[in-house]
């Protein structure tokens, strides 16, 4: 393991296992900043595009590399711990979802009610992964917490838009996955190549219903977030 300073901040380094580290604030927790706004700076680096994901309390870099490397391009971020949060509105089309009836039973709450509540929740960015480009969003209310399925989908679409725990998620490429899709949020956002975003840790995000007119005119004519958020 090794400390380095960045930013006025320290971080723990270590190589957890062959082409896998972990980067850790080492800061008391009161002050301590999310792991997540680092590891999206950390992923922003061409070094290491598509390598990182990042949860509030971590950072993992899976790339080959020896820890005295990744220390000394580390050390390269010029890190912002505090950027200006911004707000956008994200349009989910909920009758693509699923996974209703099971979500419906588990809360005990009718679908009207559990999309009146995504809606009016205050909810931001928390991290990015487990895979590119997906996001993690917090700030549901804990009625619509719901577990994640004990067996995992084969395929989730592009664009899925589901609960799973605490969070609301949102799949940018297809791939399998254990969140209860609820429905689809047909606008890019991600670079596809870079898997660059404009959405950033902490920034605010307000869910918008659409329907189903709306949602096949943005399926054949995909608009990235930033153009969406001019309409």
């Amino acid at each position: 393991m090794k400390s380095i300073q960045l930013s006025d901040i320290n971080l723990l380094v270590d190589t957890i296992a062959t082409g896998r580290h972990r980067i850790i604030i080492d800061e008391p927790i009161q002050s301590r900043i999310s792991a997540a706004v680092l590891g999206q700076q950390i992923s922003e680096q061409s070094f290491f595009e598509g390598a990182v994901s990042a949860t509030s309390a971590e950072v993992l870099i899976s790339k080959d590399i020896s820890l005295e490397d990744l220390c000394d391009q580390l050390k390269k971020l010029k890190f912002k711990p505090n950027r200006r949060k911004k707000k956008y509105s994200l349009p989910v089309y909920f009758e693509a979802g699923s996974d209703w009836e099971q979500v419906e039973a588990e809360l005990g709450l009718s679908k009207q009610v559990i999309i009146k509540m995504i809606k009016q929740a205050d909810i931001s960015v928390a991290s990015f992964g487990f895979l590119p480009g997906f996001v993690y969003l917090d700030g549901l209310p804990t009625e619509i917490h719901c577990k994640r399925k004990s067996i995992p989908a084969h395929r989730v679409p592009a664009g899925a838009f589901g609960l799973g725990g605490p969070y609301a998620g949102i799949y940018h490429i297809p791939s399998p996955g254990g969140w209860n899709i609820l429905g689809n949020c047909p606008i890019q956002l991600f670079d596809s190549d870079t898997f660059s975003c404009p959405l950033k840790v902490n920034d605010r995000i307000v869910i918008k219903s659409i329907k189903a007119d709306e949602y096949e005119k943005l399926k054949a004519n995909p608009v990235t977030i930033e153009t969406y958020q001019k309409k």
